[in-house]
C-alpha cells in the first residue's frame, strides 16, 4: 500500500506540474498576443486605412512601424506601392495645374508619370493626355492662322511645326502650309515688282534731272519746226511735270508777239514735252 500511495502520488504531482506549465504558456502566449501581436494588427489596420485615404506619407511610416515587429515582402510591397501612388498623385496634380494654365506640353509631361497601378487617376490622365494635344493643336493653329493673314510667316510656320511635334500627319497642317507657301511667293512677286517700279522711276530720274525749261523750249520749236525769230514769244512753266512712270515734262507755249500786241491770243503752239520729244495731254501728268 506505501509503495502505491507514492505512485498515486508522483503522478499527480507530475499532473500538477503539467498544468501548471500549461497555463503558464498560455499566459505567456497571451501576453505575446497583446504585447506584440495585436498592435501589429492595430498598426496595419491603421496604415491600410492611410493607404485608402492617400494619405501615403503616414501609411509609409505605420508601414515601417509594422516591419519592426514582423517585417514581410507583403509589407515591403506595400511601402513601395505606397512611394509610387505618391508621386503619381502629385504628378496628376501638377499636370492638371499645367493644363488650366494652358501650358499643355508640360501638362502631358506631368499626366504621362502617372503610373498604370494607381487605378483612381491613370485612366483619367490619359483622357487629359489626349484633351491637352487637341487643345494645342486648336492653339497654335489659330496663332498660326492669324500670323499668316498679317503677313508673319515665320512665326505661322514656327507654330505649325509646334503641331508637327504631336501630330506630323495633320492634313490642316499641310494645307496651311501650302496657303503659306503661295503667300510667301505672292509677297516675293509684289517686292521684285515694285524693286522694278523703283527701278524705272529711279532711271527716269536720273535721265531727267538735267532737263531745263530751256531745253523743253528749244524742243518745242524744233518739234513745230520754228526757227528763232524776233516776233517769236516763248514761255516755259519752271514747274516740271511727270507721269505715272516718273518720266520728266514741261510745259512750253509758242506765240505770235504782232497777234498778241493786236489783242490777240496769238498762240501758235502750248505742248507738254519731255527730253525726248514725246509729247503727253494734261491730264497724263502731274506736279
Amino acid at each position: 500500500m506505501g509503495i502505491e500511495t507514492k505512485r498515486l502520488s508522483t503522478k499527480k504531482n507530475i499532473i500538477i506540474i503539467l498544468s501548471i506549465l500549461i497555463i503558464g504558456s498560455m499566459i505567456s502566449l497571451g501576453f505575446y498576443y497583446f504585447d506584440k501581436i495585436r498592435p501589429y494588427e492595430n498598426i496595419l489596420l491603421s496604415a491600410n486605412k492611410a493607404m485608402t485615404a492617400e494619405n501615403y506619407d503616414e501609411a509609409i511610416n505605420l508601414y515601417t512601424e509594422a516591419e519592426t515587429y514582423k517585417k514581410t515582402s507583403d509589407i515591403d510591397s506595400k511601402i513601395q506601392l505606397a512611394g509610387i501612388l505618391k508621386k503619381s498623385k502629385l504628378n496628376y496634380k501638377l499636370g492638371i495645374q499645367k493644363m488650366d494654365n494652358k501650358d499643355y506640353l508640360n501638362a502631358v509631361d506631368y499626366l504621362k508619370k502617372v503610373n498604370r497601378q494607381d487605378s483612381k487617376r491613370y485612366n483619367t490622365a490619359l483622357n487629359k493626355i489626349n484633351k491637352c494635344k487637341k487643345l494645342y493643336i486648336s492653339d497654335n493653329f489659330a496663332k498660326a492662322k492669324g500670323s499668316l493673314n498679317n503677313n508673319k510667316f515665320d512665326d505661322a510656320n514656327k507654330y505649325l511645326n509646334n503641331i508637327s511635334k504631336i501630330d506630323d500627319n495633320n492634313s490642316c497642317i499641310k494645307e496651311l502650309k501650302n496657303d503659306i507657301a503661295k503667300a510667301i511667293q505672292k509677297q516675293k512677286e509684289e517686292i521684285s515688282q515694285q524693286l522694278a517700279v523703283a527701278q524705272t522711276n529711279s532711271v527716269s530720274k536720273n535721265v531727267n534731272d538735267d532737263y531745263t525749261p530751256e531745253m523743253a523750249i528749244k524742243l518745242a520749236m524744233e518739234k513745230d519746226k520754228i526757227e528763232s525769230d524776233p516776233n517769236l514769244l516763248t514761255y516755259c512753266d519752271s514747274t516740271p511735270l511727270y507721269d505715272s512712270n516718273g518720266k520728266k515734262y514741261f510745259h512750253v507755249f509758242l506765240k505770235n508777239k504782232i497777234l498778241v500786241n493786236q489783242g490777240g491770243s496769238g498762240t501758235i503752239d502750248n505742248l507738254i514735252i519731255a527730253k525726248d520729244g514725246t509729247t503727253c495731254s494734261a491730264d497724263e501728268v502731274k506736279q
